[in-house]
């Protein structure tokens, strides 16, 4: 009986570890922000619960060739308009500003042919429901990336004022 008790104990522990429910955009969008070339992601806290002080870090994986013809890949990390929310409870849109000072300046970002690999988006936060730290993230590839789009509005207020967030049209986007 001690060893289906333990059993039994350690299965559940095993399964009702809490899993993080952030849902990443299926495309990446670039268009124009207050006049500024920008590149936008979109996630949701598809539990509903509050993750507090969540931190995003985007960064580009290009393929380089050095001066001396070696080619290789490199990390570059891509700097946030706002790069942390005090609060994800419905919907978080990442911005970073594809200007001279981007890593991603002058490159085509629909071709893996101009050197831009992927996009690797993770976010880290405080699960405020289970008191854990929960991660997530996301790997975007060049054929994900859709210029001159942006994202359908999910965001809703509800009749007593509360904020609703449509999931159903959430990798939604439509040309601008």
């Amino acid at each position: 009986m001690l060893f289906v008790a333990l059993g039994t104990g350690l299965m559940f522990a095993k399964a009702s570890r809490p899993q993080s429910a952030v849902m990443f955009s299926e495309k990446v969008v670039v268009g124009e922000f207050h006049g500024k070339h920008t590149l936008f992601m979109r996630m949701a806290n598809a539990r509903g619960n509050e993750v507090v002080e969540a931190r995003v870090n985007v960064n580009a994986l290009t393929s380089e060739v050095s001066p001396e013809g070696k080619h290789m890949r490199r990390t570059r990390t891509l700097k946030l308009v706002r790069d942390s929310t005090p609060m994800f409870v419905l919907s978080f849109v990442v911005m970073h500003v594809i200007d001279e000072e981007s890593p991603l300046w002058g490159i085509d970002l629909t071709s893996e042919e101009d050197g831009l690999l992927s996009l690797i988006v993770t976010l880290v936060g405080h699960d405020a429901t289970y008191g854990t730290q929960t991660h997530a993230r996301a790997l975007y590839r060049p054929a994900q990336i859709r210029e001159g789009e942006h994202f359908v509005d999910v965001i809703s207020q509800l009749d007593d004022g509360r904020m609703m967030i449509d999931l159903t049209k959430f990798h939604d986007t439509e040309k601008s």
